[in-house]
C-alpha cells in the first residue's frame, strides 16, 4: 500500500503551513482533503499549490460543490488519479460528475447506525462509481460501537473494489473532539504512534493507495507513514 502525507482543510487544520512544509521538505507527491474549502478558497489553494510544482497530487477528497470541470482541472494540472465522495445525502455531489466516474470512490461514513435502506442507497451509489474509499479509522470505530453497521460495511468491502483509503488515528478510549463537537475513537490528530496499530486488523481490506487524514505537521505525518509501513510489512 502506498501511503501519502496530506494537506487537510478540516476545522482546526493549518493547510497553508502543511503546504509550505511539504515544499520545504521537497515532497513530490501529496494527497489533499478539500472538504473544508469553498470554491473561492479552493482557487487560492490551487494557486499556492501550483507555485510548489508538485509532480502530482494523485488523490483528492472532494466535496458536494465540485463540478466535472473542477475535477478535470485537478486531473490536468495535478495529475489526480483518484477522488472520493461521501454517500450520505447532504454530502452527495450537486452536479453531474459522472464523466469521471471511473476515478471516483465512495467513502464509508462513520458515526451512526446504517440501516438496510441506507445500506441499499450506499450500494447503489457505489455501483455508479469506481468502488469504495475505505476510511479505516471509521471502520474501526464502527467495530467498537456498532457491530451491525461494521458487518454491513465489511460485506460491501468484500463485494466491491476498494481503490483508495484514508488513515487517521484511533484512540484507546473515546475522547471529546472540540473541533467537531463529538466524542469519538477516530481522530484527525495523533499523539502516539500506537494509535495506528489498529490497521493490522484490516490488512485484507487495505487499498493500493491511502492518504493520511491528519492535522499533524508533515514531519509528524512522515514519522507516522514510516511507522505504518513497518507495521504492515
Amino acid at each position: 500500500m502506498k501511503i501519502l502525507t496530506s494537506i487537510t482543510t478540516v476545522l482546526g487544520a493549518d493547510w497553508q503551513a502543511q503546504l509550505q512544509e511539504s515544499a520545504a521538505l521537497g515532497l513530490e507527491e501529496i494527497a489533499v482533503f478539500l472538504t473544508g474549502l469553498n470554491p473561492a478558497d479552493r482557487k487560492v489553494f490551487y494557486r499556492e499549490a501550483k507555485k510548489i510544482k508538485f509532480k502530482k497530487i494523485p488523490f483528492v477528497h472532494i466535496r458536494h460543490d465540485f463540478t466535472a470541470q473542477e475535477i478535470g482541472y485537478l486531473a490536468k494540472e495535478f495529475k489526480t488519479e483518484k477522488v472520493n465522495i461521501h454517500f450520505i445525502k447532504e454530502h452527495l455531489p450537486r452536479y453531474d460528475i459522472s464523466e469521471f466516474k471511473k476515478i471516483i470512490y465512495v467513502e464509508n461514513h462513520p458515526g451512526h447506525s446504517i440501516g438496510d435502506d441506507e445500506l441499499a442507497v450506499a450500494e447503489e451509489i457505489i455501483k455508479k462509481y469506481a468502488g469504495i474509499c475505505l476510511d479505516v479509522a471509521h471502520l474501526e470505530s464502527d467495530r467498537r460501537e456498532d457491530a451491525e453497521s461494521y458487518q454491513k460495511y465489511t460485506a460491501l468491502l468484500k463485494k466491491y473494489p476498494c481503490g483508495c483509503g484514508h488513515i487517521s488515528a484511533v484512540k484507546s478510549d473515546k475522547m471529546y473532539d472540540k473541533e467537531e463537537d463529538r466524542y469519538a475513537y477516530d481522530w484527525h490528530t495523533y499523539k502516539e504512534l500506537g494509535e495506528f496499530d489498529y490497521l493490522k486488523r484490516y490488512e485484507e481490506f487495505l487499498p493500493p493507495i491511502a492518504a493520511l487524514e491528519l492535522t499533524n505537521s508533515i514531519t509528524e505525518q512522515l514519522t507516522a507513514k514510516n511507522y505504518i509501513e513497518k507495521l504492515l510489512r
